[in-house]
């Protein structure tokens, strides 16, 4: 898996995505799989991802997809600096060192995309694991605070990425567009220097945030 394209999302893939299930402990990131979930993944904040034989890897939204309604109450999404970020892996290349690579190829979209470099995104407290995805990358642990999810309260944890929080990591890749005016990503020299050989074991499965926001 050497580069990443990033589409609008259409009903086809929505119809996909919205089939992922996770496995315990991260079932509280599976979708229904109903027309409710494909709805949402088709409000226009959310893109597919596709690595370079075509095959569906991810997804990723920003905006209020990528909300968590307890965010509100701390005023996290008050500061304009920020673009927040949401994204889901396939659960298949979970826990495969997938990751951070994946992680890396969003941002640097989303830098291309909205001209943003400054990043908000919002993870359940206890994925470990995804928490230092993020800092490798270059996040910092913001507030913490609970939101409800499917009733019961849940703790999460915000992480911010900014110019300032990173040693040039993003200089580190390629990016442009195809002919189909996708966005790809590739490091420079054809490989992934961010991993560690034995965290490469232990990516995080990213998530959107509109599972959390809708229950």
């Amino acid at each position: 898996m050497s580069s990443f394209q990033y589409f609008k999302m259409t009903e086809q893939y929505a119809a996909l995505i919205a089939g992922w299930t996770y496995e315990e402990p991260y079932s509280l990131y599976s979708m229904e799989g109903g027309l409710d979930d494909i709805s949402e993944l088709m409000n226009g904040d959310y893109y597919y991802a596709l690595d370079d034989t075509h095959e569906l890897v991810g997804y990723i939204c920003t905006g209020n997809s990528a909300r968590v309604p307890g965010g509100y109450l701390i005023g996290i999404y008050n500061d304009e600096q920020y673009i927040d970020l949401g994204l889901g892996l396939k659960p298949e290349l979970t826990g495969k060192g997938y990751g951070e690579q994946f992680l890396m190829s969003s941002l640097q979209f989303i830098k291309e995309e909205y001209d943003k470099s400054d990043v908000q995104l919002v993870v359940v407290a206890f994925n470990e694991r995804a928490i230092k995805v993020y800092e490798r990358v270059g996040f910092i642990k913001g507030q913490s605070f609970k939101s409800k999810v499917s009733g019961q309260e849940i703790d999460f944890l915000v992480m911010l990425y900014s110019k300032e929080n990173t040693s040039g990591l993003l200089d580190k890749v390629n990016h442009g567009r195809d002919s189909n005016d996708a966005f790809y990503f590739q490091a420079i020299d054809g490989t992934y220097p961010f991993y560690r050989e034995f965290e490469d074991r232990y990516s995080a499965i990213p998530y959107t945030q509109s599972v959390f926001r809708n229950r």
